[in-house]
């Protein structure tokens, strides 16, 4: 497989995440008519309407986060900074959003048992990938300080 350069995969990135928030913001659009249909398909009563939509809007909101901040991350790295206490930061921060969301989604698994529990261990699962990340990138900073100190 080829090798593109840096500054092209850090745009794909870029563009990977516009794309992503475009498509949150379609979903966003179009979420009460599809949970309106899924209801009726899966025999769930109305009452669960509000409680499902207030948890799909929030988590767009988590998702709209997550994704500002892969934009702080790519444009950091973009610029070299990669092994920064700041991107330690952006990294934990995003591990803390995937958790959030799974706690959203393992709230909904009252009503939706069939779907509800594999998005929550889907956004706990990678948070979990993230915090690991995290945890080397921290150690990696401190890698550096220390050699920035001795050179």
């Amino acid at each position: 497989m080829p090798k593109i350069s840096s500054k092209l995969s850090t745009t794909l990135s870029m563009l990977l995440c516009g794309a992503l928030a475009a498509v949150i913001a379609v979903i966003c659009f179009r979420m009460p008519e599809w949970l309106g249909w899924l209801l009726f398909v899966f025999g769930k009563p109305s009452e669960v309407f509000v409680p499902t939509l207030c948890t799909v809007y929030f988590t767009a909101l988590i998702a709209y986060g997550a994704i500002a901040l892969l934009f702080v991350l790519l444009c950091r790295i973009r610029r070299g900074e990669v092994f920064t206490s700041g991107n330690v930061s952006c990294l934990r921060a995003l591990s803390w959003l995937c958790l959030c969301a799974a706690a959203c989604y393992a709230a909904l698994s009252v009503w939706f048992i069939a779907v509800a529990p594999i998005i929550a261990f889907a956004c706990a699962f990678m948070g979990a990938i993230l915090r690991v990340v995290k945890n080397a990138f921290e150690k990696a900073v401190e890698l550096k300080a220390e050699n920035d100190l001795t050179v």
